[in-house]
């Protein structure tokens, strides 16, 4: 067991060397860079603390904890600023921000140096511990505190792609699969890491659990390295995080005639808006532009990104991004209808229709068709050739 254990933690050291080097020199902006390599930092550490473990070198583990101890509460705000830092145009961590490493230090100031101090002095001089340790105080702040920001994370990290689904049109989502899955594979491990804490407390259990958990955390960190590193970043403009309209943020309540009259005027307001929308789509066909945004589209009809915004989440009930997309596709099919496919691949078709990459336009085309564009093509193709046989035998 020993030996797996052993292998396992040299392969992911090995791994966490390589990819903090790719990572430095991926085309990824320069925060997301540093703050990248700090979580593969926090990950190597602990790699080489278990290690010694593992082979009982007291001194070597008792220095790598100097460094190790509490650092888990580093994590928690890198990933915080980490998904800020793809989804936005951050730049920098602001001086403020700073406040969120406080724990950690609080942590190294009262637990790890007494703990390293009470390790080389005969009596144990720091007396507070004792309670800390046998209430297992450290481990529970450390772990609850890192899942509690990586829930954060998550929730946040959603919020960026609602922004994003509701100002822009040609948006790969695969592109933010890979962060999605790193914050959930982190969060799973954590969750590991807190059940192999729990069993140990009934059953009895020879070997440290905590390599699991350095285990699955190596298999995250492999995953991010290998899919992660070269995606190009998706920004938001600052100035869209304070200005999002959620989609359900019409109450009932009890209106006075006036107030009545008043909503009647806007619902007329936003059915003339609708009716410029739908003939600016007919007209002047924008989704064509594969770089066609929520903006750009509301200077076409002549109104506001807000009411604009307000008539697509709450009047049609849909999103910038799924109203584009689905004309696009609808183009695509009417170009596949009428034999544009026996000029240009499909891939062309859906070029020309103003999608930016493969992937979307294969997600897109299925959710909305249920079939693949190849198979739709087909579909076409076949009934075409059955018209045509049933013709000639007219």
């Amino acid at each position: 067991m020993n030996l797996i254990i052993d292998f396992i933690l040299v392969v992911g050291f090995t791994i966490s060397i390589v990819i903090m080097i790719l990572t430095l020199k991926s085309n990824q902006k320069k925060l997301t860079k540093k703050i990248l390599s700090a979580i593969h930092l926090i990950a190597l550490l602990y790699i080489i603390n278990f290690y010694f473990q593992l082979h009982n070198l007291e001194i070597l583990s008792f220095l790598t904890y100097l460094f190790t101890g509490g650092l888990l509460l580093c994590l928690g705000p890198l990933l915080l600023f980490y998904t800020k830092s793809i989804c936005t145009t951050k730049k920098r961590i602001e001086k403020n921000e700073f406040v969120h490493f406080i724990p950690h230090i609080v942590y190294w100031s009262i637990i790890t140096i007494p703990l390293l101090i009470n390790a080389f002095s005969e009596n144990d001089i720091f007396k507070h511990l004792v309670f800390l340790e046998n209430y297992d105080i450290p481990y529970w702040f450390e772990t609850l505190m890192s899942i509690g920001y990586i829930i954060f994370s998550i929730k946040l990290f959603s919020r960026y792609k609602s922004i994003l689904k509701s100002n822009f049109s040609s948006l790969d989502l695969n592109n933010l699969k890979w962060s999605q899955f790193f914050l959930a594979g982190l969060l799973i491990v954590m969750l590991v890491d807190v059940s192999g804490s729990i069993i140990q407390l009934f059953v009895e259990i020879k070997w440290d659990t905590g390599f699991v958990t350095i285990i699955s955390y190596i298999i995250i960190l492999t995953y991010l390295g290998y899919y992660g590193i070269n995606n190009s970043n998706v920004l938001i403009p600052e100035t869209l995080l304070n200005s999002t309209i959620p989609t359900n943020s019409i109450v009932k309540k009890e209106v006075s005639p006036e107030s009545q009259k008043s909503h009647i005027q806007h619902k007329e307001n936003y059915f003339i808006l609708e009716q410029k929308l739908n003939h600016i789509l007919k007209t002047k066909k924008p989704y064509l532009n594969e770089n066609l945004s929520l903006n750009s589209l509301a200077n076409l009809v002549g109104t506001s990104d807000k009411k604009l915004s307000i008539l697509l989440n709450q009047h049609l009930e849909t999103t910038f991004y799924d109203l584009i997309n689905k004309k696009r596709v609808d183009a695509v099919k009417e170009k596949i209808k009428y034999g544009e496919c026996e000029k240009l691949t499909i891939l062309g078709i859906a070029n020309e229709s103003g999608f930016k990459s493969k992937s979307s336009f294969n997600r897109i085309f299925k959710k909305e068709t249920g079939q693949s564009p190849t198979e739709y093509k087909n579909t076409i193709l076949n009934s075409n050739t059955l018209v045509q046989k049933t013709h000639e035998t007219i």
